[in-house]
């Protein structure tokens, strides 16, 4: 794929890209460990806080809903064993959009892929806005929220008495005690 710009009679044409996510500013290796886990902070209540829903379970279901095969949405079924946020229904339903660099080479390929999520990890999907619902008239009404393209970060949560499935850099590990750190806020206090 690639891009012209026509100035005058000269045309400049580049190769697109992959679609680039920011990364949140915490995520830079020279920032100091202080500052870091600050900015970690924030970012992990202001994700907890603003999240539609907030689940421990494991994914049951993939269906894809369209609209191609660059841009695939997806709607991800989960059995819930817990809900921290939500509606408390057995099943949370969430829409995943995807993107692929082109046409996905396999859309199944993709879809089951994503049911290997590791079992007990804490799901923090985010609201749907009302003009992604109207873009995507197919998808449920009844969804308890998104996995957007940009939202990668902070999706998932291994639990830190649960063994990882690789060794997670400092900065990860750190990350994900601080995002447990606010996900236990929302834990009934015992009397």
């Amino acid at each position: 794929m690639a891009v012209a710009l026509s100035l005058g009679a000269a045309v400049f044409v580049w190769p697109v890209q992959a679609l680039q996510c920011p990364r949140p500013l915490f995520w830079r290796s020279d920032m100091p460990v202080d500052e870091a886990f600050g900015r970690m902070v924030q970012f992990a209540s202001r994700k907890v806080a603003e999240a539609q829903s907030i689940f421990k379970g494991r994914i049951v279901k993939v269906e894809f809903v369209g609209p191609d095969v660059e841009y695939p949405v997806l709607i991800l079924t989960y059995e819930v064993d817990k809900w921290l946020k939500g509606d408390g229904r057995q099943n949370a339903k969430l829409v995943y959009g995807g993107w692929c660099d082109g046409p996905c080479n396999n859309i199944v390929r993709m879809m089951d892929s994503l049911k290997y999520d590791e079992e007990g990890e804490i799901y923090i999907a985010d609201h749907i806005n009302s003009s992604f619902l109207d873009h995507y008239p197919n998808l449920p009404r009844d969804t308890d929220g998104i996995f957007g393209l940009c939202s990668r970060l902070g999706r998932s949560i291994r639990p830190i008495n649960q063994p990882y499935y690789r060794s997670p850099s400092h900065r990860e590990f750190l990350f994900h005690i601080t995002m447990m750190g606010q996900i236990e806020k929302l834990l009934p206090k015992p009397d």
